[in-house]
């Protein structure tokens, strides 16, 4: 992953990165040296090339059943971020969430979310429409009508979503839709890449840049004006291919080894004779 990122940023030059959460792969259970480990080993993989931002998963603090106070404070101030954010760079407006606060259950940290967000939501200006990024997708009842060679397994499309869990629940979905107006969302989570339609705002579900998650992860690569946006897909080497190919050098080095040793057999035997 650290070569793949590094290539992408020589070969791209972004303004700006956005992680869309989960990280790490067990922040949620981690003590503070653990954690600390963690962030240094991020920092490591993916260092600051270019401007960056990170968003909270469920792995890096743990569901809304999971999640606390603490785990949330020490990744907030690890990344500069609070429960959700306002950005607006180069003319264009973002506006990051965390995913797991939007329970809609009351909780304390629920209430200061919602707080924020209808905070932002009133200091937009006529007309800004923002770039809305979180980790979960918004609700849809599947990954039916996802399609791609980095969708979701056929065998798996028709599987429900389990709201609040694999994706937001629809009242948090609407309620974000109406209160912050975007043209357009990217979201995480699932592993696999999606596009899909809520009513005239498209929502972009990045697949995983890692190959624990899946063999051909990718990144997406989005170019946004003040009126228009494109997504392209960038993908990473296969990692069967990438087996493939240090196998193949693997036999062939040995091939060469032994023939080598072979000749020179074969020489000293001719010699002595």
């Amino acid at each position: 992953m650290s070569m793949s990122w590094l290539v992408a940023n020589t070969l791209h030059s972004p303004d700006v990165v956005f992680f869309l959460g989960d990280i790490f792969d067990e922040g949620k259970w981690a003590n503070q040296k653990q954690y600390e480990h963690y962030v240094e080993r991020f920092k490591q993989m993916f260092p600051a090339n270019s401007p960056h931002h990170v968003l909270v998963g469920n792995h890096d603090v743990g569901f809304h059943y999971m999640m606390d106070g603490i785990k949330l404070n020490r990744f907030y101030k690890t990344f500069n971020l609070s429960s959700s954010d306002v950005l607006r760079l180069g003319g264009i407006t973002f506006v990051t969430i965390n995913s797991m606060a939007m329970e809609g259950d009351g909780c304390s940290i629920c209430k200061e979310a919602e707080k924020r967000i209808n905070s932002i939501a009133s200091s937009l200006k006529d007309n800004e429409k923002p770039i809305l990024l979180q980790h979960f997708p918004l609700f849809r009842k599947s990954d039916a009508v996802c399609e791609g060679e980095d969708s979701m397994p056929d065998e798996e499309k028709h599987t429900e979503f389990r709201p609040k869990l694999d994706c937001l629940s629809r009242t948090s979905s609407i309620w974000l839709l109406k209160s912050l107006k975007p043209r357009v969302v990217f979201s995480g989570h699932t592993h696999h890449s999606c596009v899909y339609n809520h009513s005239g705002v498209t929502e972009f579900s990045v697949p995983s840049f890692s190959w624990r998650n899946r063999n051909n992860p990718s990144y997406f690569l989005v170019t946004i004006s003040p009126d228009e946006h494109a997504v392209f897909k960038c993908f990473m080497p296969q990692e069967s291919t990438v087996i493939r190919v240090y196998t193949i050098s693997l036999l062939v080095f040995i091939l060469t080894s032994l023939l080598l040793c072979y000749r020179r057999y074969r020489t000293r035997h001719i010699k002595m004779l």
